[in-house]
């Protein structure tokens, strides 16, 4: 007996299954015609997105999409419907502990349903004792956020061999020696110039952190923001923070403030308002909002660093930081996010950087041994006029 495939748009392909009863042909008719659903569907205009970009919206990791394509025979289309379609499925599968079919099957009609219907029934039993329902607009919610970082903070694409060492220390050299008027820039600034008033000059994204600070939410200034209350030369397009995922009353404070605020993914356009709680500010790791006409961008995790918990370690304690009412990563641990999560990019920031944990190292090592001195009894040199230097 031979099975012949017939194209979806002419015939559906469970049609040569049909007479066969074993789980194994059940389970062939079920992937066939979910085959041929998904092939009939007409074609939708959405963006196309990289696979990495792809495990961001589907909040999974590459491997994973790849073995539940390839058993679910599922055709490669990278797209937002895609990921929408896979994110679903890993939900169920993952959470839920639903079979990868079952968890197809239920996603097909979730992504089949109007745009306009809140909650869908997706499964029932016979005495409707048992009934599986969809909260599609948390889940539309979820998705949207999700894709507003995929396509806002897209990940590095690291292809090809890392560059020499020999080659990247003659880069690194003919760098520096093109900005000695900035490193001069930078130690002025570094010496001279107060966390307070670099404040002032971040305009609304001040204002901001004042209503968080008003509103008692745990962060810490992370990014490019932290890196110009630092003293770089750079002007901050976005208020980056790491927030604490294991405190109710943080959550509950920046849930209320986004509401408030009327916070909606960036670079994502379609009139719909979120509903912004704890449960969906665990749900995605990395936000990428616009608030106020400003980038804001909240993460439970930096690269290198790690949590809050682990953040909170490496907070620059310094005294010049102490007038602030809220925390700032120290120059060490910002060095090294930004190398571990793309050198290439932060490049320029990345170098400022360097150069302000240089002065800020030179000035440790001068007060330790000034202290030194004077607990040792040593006298400082003396100038031509008999007075002691200062």
């Amino acid at each position: 007996m031979s099975l012949v495939f017939v194209h979806p748009t002419l015939r559906s392909l469970s049609a040569p299954f049909s007479s066969f009863s074993t789980p194994g042909a059940s389970r062939l008719r079920r992937r066939s015609s979910r085959l041929a659903r998904h092939l009939n569907r007409p074609l939708r205009h959405s963006p196309a997105v990289t696979p990495a970009q792809l495990a961001i919206v589907v909040g999974a990791d590459r491997k994973w999409i790849q073995n539940a394509r390839r058993i679910l025979d599922r055709p490669i289309r990278n797209d937002e419907h895609e990921a929408r379609w896979l994110g679903l499925v890993h939900e169920l599968h993952t959470t839920l502990g639903c079979s990868l079919d079952d968890a197809a099957d239920i996603a097909d009609v979730a992504c089949d349903a109007p745009a306009d219907q809140a909650i869908i029934t997706a499964r029932e039993s016979r005495s409707r004792c048992t009934v599986v329902t969809l909260d599609l607009k948390r889940a539309r919610q979820q998705h949207r956020l999700r894709l507003a970082s995929a396509l806002e903070l897209p990940p590095a694409d690291r292809r090809g061999r890392p560059p020499s060492r020999w080659r990247t220390i003659r880069a690194e050299l003919a760098h520096r020696a093109a900005r000695l008027d900035a490193v001069q820039q930078l130690k002025l600034r570094a010496m001279h110039g107060t966390a307070l008033e670099r404040l002032t000059e971040l305009g609304a994204l001040g204002d901001l952190l004042a209503d968080l600070v008003k509103a008692e939410a745990r962060f810490i200034v992370v990014g490019e923001t932290a890196a110009a209350l630092q003293g770089a030369l750079i002007v901050p397009t976005a208020l980056e923070l790491l927030h604490d995922v294991r405190n109710e009353s943080s959550l509950r404070a920046f849930a209320e403030l986004l509401d408030a605020w009327g916070a909606g993914p960036r670079g994502i356009e379609d009139g719909e308002r979120l509903d912004f709680d704890a449960h969906l500010l665990r749900a995605v790791p990395t936000l990428a909002l616009t608030v106020r006409n400003r980038a804001v961008t909240l993460r439970d995790r930096l690269e290198a660093v790690g949590t809050f918990t682990d953040a909170e370690a490496a907070i620059d304690d310094r005294p010049t930081f102490a007038t602030l009412p809220f925390a700032i990563l120290g120059l060490p641990a910002l060095i090294r996010h930004r190398k571990a999560a793309d050198g290439s990019r932060h490049a320029e920031e990345r170098f400022q950087l360097e150069i302000l944990e240089q002065v800020r190292t030179q000035r440790l090592r001068l007060a330790a041994f000034i202290a030194s001195g004077r607990q040792g009894g040593m006298r400082l040199p003396e100038t031509p006029s008999g007075r002691q230097n200062p």
